[in-house]
């Protein structure tokens, strides 16, 4: 589990420096030039017999398509508390300048669960986690955003959330 977490933090971290280093970092203004986000993210997905709530956060750089990590803390009504670590990669089907509009994202990572208790490491029980995000990004200006999402995959079925965040 930890190599899974040192493994994320430095994707992260690789994608964001070489977006950096290729994308000139001006400062125009337009939008076109803010690659890396940030954002707080709430997610309500489908469990065992009731619907599990999530919050947690994400953040990626990129142009056309876009890396980055997630982080969600879920909790349902039967007492499974679960975090979500992925990794993702994200692709804007209508490439425009602002990186707005229709996308489809990919996660992959790992989830622990824990059973009528908060989640510690070591926890209980781990699996993949495997999903596919579709969603659309909507502009509020030239730095902030909302992205509501409907997402499918494994351990969780189906789900629907949204993330607002900033645009560096």
């Amino acid at each position: 589990m930890i190599s899974l977490v040192c493994f994320v933090l430095f994707l992260t971290i690789f994608t964001i420096t070489a977006n950096a280093q290729t994308t000139g970092q001006s400062n125009t203004g337009t939008g076109s030039d803010k690659l890396f986000f940030i954002c707080p993210l709430f997610e309500v997905l489908n469990s065992r017999t009731t619907a599990g709530f999530g919050a947690g956060f994400a953040m990626g750089a990129g142009d056309k398509i876009t890396m980055g990590t997630r982080l969600l803390f879920l909790n349902d009504q039967e007492d499974i508390h679960s975090i979500e670590i992925s990794v993702f990669m994200r692709y804007y089907i209508f490439r425009n300048r602002t990186n707005s509009g229709l996308f489809a994202q990919l996660n992959a990572g790992a989830v622990v669960f824990n059973f009528d208790d908060t989640v510690k490491l070591p926890a209980e029980i781990g699996d993949i986690s495997v999903n596919l995000l579709a969603g659309w990004r909507f502009l509020l200006g030239n730095a902030w955003f909302i992205d509501p999402v409907i997402r499918a995959g494994y351990p969780y079925l189906f789900g629907a959330g949204v993330s607002a965040g900033l645009r560096f």
